[in-house]
C-alpha cells in the first residue's frame, strides 16, 4: 500500500517481521477470512520478503464485469466484486494507508483502492493507462511502503497526470484522469499490482545501505532479479482503449512502451532481456532519480526533466473518449 508522505518513522516499533501468505482466488477471498486481528471486514497485508509480493495479478475474471443484452448487471457476479472491493477498501482505511492494492494482500485480482477523501473512494479493476503526461513532466518523490521496513525510502519519478481506464465496483466501465499525490499513488499501487516494489526504482547500492544500517538482508533477496524488475519498473506502457470484453480476449491489446514486459518477465529466464542499451538507460535514468534529491531551483528541475525526455525520446499520446463510455 501506499504510506502517507508525510508519515513519521516511529522509533518505537517492534523489530520487522515478514509474512508468508498463501494465494488466493477471488472465490477465496469471499469466504469471509480474517485479518490477522481476526477482523473479518479486512485482510492481512503481506510484509517483505514475503514472496507473494512478486507475483503479478491476474485480470478480474470477465463474468465479474459483462453485462446482459439490457445493460445489466448480474446480480451474484456484480455483489460479488463489490464485496471484494468494500474488502479492498475497509483493509486500506484500517491500515491507514492513501492506496491499496489487492495482490498487497494475496488475492490474485488487479484491483487497486484510492483514498481520494469521499465514502467511496476511487475503485480500478484491471486499470489500464490510456493517457500519460509528457515524460518530460515527470515528477520527484520520496516514498515509503506499508509491506516495507519503516525507515526504507525510495526517490522515484512518476507522470505528473494519468488517465485510466477500468470497471469500477460495480464491473462498469469508466475512465478517471488523476494528478499530484492522486496520480503518485496510483502508480505505486499499479506497480503493485504488477509485482513490483519502490525497491525496485533503487540502485542495488542503494539497498546494500540499507543492509549496512539496519541487516534487514535485503541484497540476498534482491539481487538476483533485480535488474529485470527494474526493467518493468521504469517502464511507462501506454494502451489503447478497449471495451470491457474485448480486454479478456488479448489482454495485450495496443500495450506501447520502450518495452514490453510479459506478466512474468520480472522473474523469468524466458522473459526480456536487459542488453547493453537497457542497462545504459537504467543506468542513467538511476542517476538522474539520484540528482533529483538535491536538485532545488526550477531550472535544474526543468533540465533534468529535458534530460529524461532525450533519454528514452517518449511523450504520451492522448486519448479521446470513446462514444457510450463515461469520462469521470
Amino acid at each position: 500500500g501506499t504510506a502517507p508522505t508525510s508519515s513519521k518513522t516511529d522509533s518505537a516499533r517492534l523489530r520487522w517481521q515478514g509474512t508468508s501468505l498463501r494465494r488466493r482466488t477471488i472465490e477465496e477471498a469471499l469466504r469471509g477470512d480474517s485479518d490477522e486481528d481476526g477482523d473479518t471486514c479486512t485482510w492481512q497485508m503481506a510484509r517483505w520478503p514475503d514472496p507473494i509480493l512478486r507475483l503479478p495479478a491476474d485480470p478480474v475474471p470477465s463474468q465479474y464485469l459483462s453485462v446482459n443484452s439490457k445493460n445489466e448487471y448480474p446480480r451474484t457476479s456484480a455483489s460479488n466484486l463489490y464485496k471484494l472491493c468494500m474488502k479492498l477498501q475497509n483493509t486500506c482505511l484500517k491500515a491507514g494507508a492513501v492506496g491499496l492494492a489487492a495482490q498487497q494482500c494475496g488475492i490474485n485480482a488487479a484491483i487497486i483502492w484510492l483514498d481520494n477523501n469521499t465514502d467511496r473512494g476511487i475503485h480500478l479493476c484491471n486499470p489500464r493507462f490510456i493517457e500519460r503526461s509528457p515524460e518530460i513532466e515527470m515528477l520527484v518523490w520520496e516514498e515509503e511502503c506499508l509491506v516495507l521496513p519503516p525507515e526504507v525510502r525510495a526517490t522515484v519519478l512518476r507522470d505528473k497526470f494519468v488517465v485510466f481506464e477500468a470497471e469500477d465496483e460495480f464491473g462498469r466501465t469508466r475512465r478517471v484522469k488523476l494528478q499530484g499525490e492522486l496520480a503518485r499513488a496510483a502508480q505505486h499501487e499499479w506497480d503493485h499490482m504488477r509485482g513490483i516494489l519502490i525497491l525496485d526504482h533503487l540502485g542495488l547500492d542503494e539497498i546494500m545501505q540499507y543492509d549496512e544500517t539496519y541487516d534487514y538482508g535485503m541484497m540476498k533477496v534482491e539481487q538476483e532479479f533485480h535488474e529485470n524488475r527494474q526493467m518493468v519498473a521504469f517502464s511507462r506502457p501506454v494502451e489503447l482503449t478497449v471495451s470491457a470484453s474485448a480486454r479478456y480476449e488479448d489482454a495485450n491489446v495496443g500495450v506501447k512502451s520502450w518495452f514490453v514486459p510479459s506478466a512474468s518477465a520480472a522473474e523469468s529466464s524466458d522473459g526480456p532481456k536487459c542488453d547493453d542499451e537497457c542497462r545504459r538507460r537504467l543506468t542513467e535514468r538511476r542517476a538522474l532519480m539520484q540528482q533529483s534529491r538535491t536538485t532545488r531551483s526550477r531550472q535544474e528541475i526543468l533540465d533534468l526533466s529535458r534530460q529524461r525526455a532525450s533519454l528514452y525520446n517518449t511523450t504520451s499520446r492522448a486519448v479521446s473518449c470513446v462514444p457510450g463510455l463515461p469520462c469521470l
